[in-house]
C-alpha cells in the first residue's frame, strides 16, 4: 500500500493577486481549494464584498474531486465596474483574494483634421501656396528688371 498524502487545505486564487484585463475582453479567475477531507460545501465568489452570482455575461462554472474543487468566475465582456477585489471562499477552509483591474485598449492618436476640418484646411494650404508662389514670382521679376537695368546702362555708355 502506498502511504496517502494529506494536503494541507488551502485556497487559492491562480494567477497571482493581481489581474490587469482590457476592457471588452473575457476575465477567468479560477480559484483551487484543496482538502485532505472530501469536501462538499460550496465555493463562492464575492465581488467588491457582494455575492457574485451568474447572470447574462457571468459565468460560474466548478469541477469536484474527492480531494480538491476547481471553480471559476469567467466575465464574458469586462467593464470598468468589474473593476475590485474579488474573494473566492471556502467555507471554514479559508478565501483568497485578487485584485482586478480594468485597462483601456491603446486607440491611435486622432489626427487634428476632422472630416469637418478637411475642405478649409485644403482651402487655406492652397491659398498659402498661392501667396508663396506670388511671392517668388515677384522676386523673380525685380531680380530680372534689375539684370535689364544693368545690362542697358552698360549700352547706354
Amino acid at each position: 500500500d502506498a502511504p496517502q498524502y494529506a494536503a494541507d487545505p488551502s485556497v487559492k486564487i491562480l494567477g497571482g493577486y493581481e489581474h490587469l484585463v482590457k476592457a471588452g475582453s473575457v476575465l477567468n479567475l479560477t480559484c483551487v481549494v484543496t482538502t485532505p477531507t472530501s469536501y462538499n460545501q460550496m465555493t463562492r465568489w464575492l465581488h467588491n464584498d457582494r455575492i457574485v452570482t451568474p447572470k447574462t455575461g457571468v459565468s460560474l462554472l466548478s469541477e469536484n474531486t474527492p480531494h480538491t474543487s476547481v471553480s471559476c468566475l469567467i466575465i464574458h465582456r469586462v467593464q470598468h465596474r468589474d473593476a475590485g477585489s474579488y474573494v473566492c471562499a471556502a467555507g471554514d477552509i479559508g478565501h483568497d483574494m485578487a485584485v482586478v483591474g480594468i485597462i483601456e485598449e491603446a486607440t491611435p492618436v486622432k489626427s487634428f483634421l476632422t472630416h469637418n476640418m478637411l475642405i478649409p484646411f485644403i482651402i487655406l494650404l492652397s491659398i498659402t501656396s498661392f501667396i508663396i508662389v506670388l511671392g517668388i514670382v515677384r522676386t523673380v521679376s525685380r531680380n530680372s528688371e534689375e539684370v535689364d537695368s544693368c545690362s542697358r546702362r552698360k549700352t547706354d555708355v
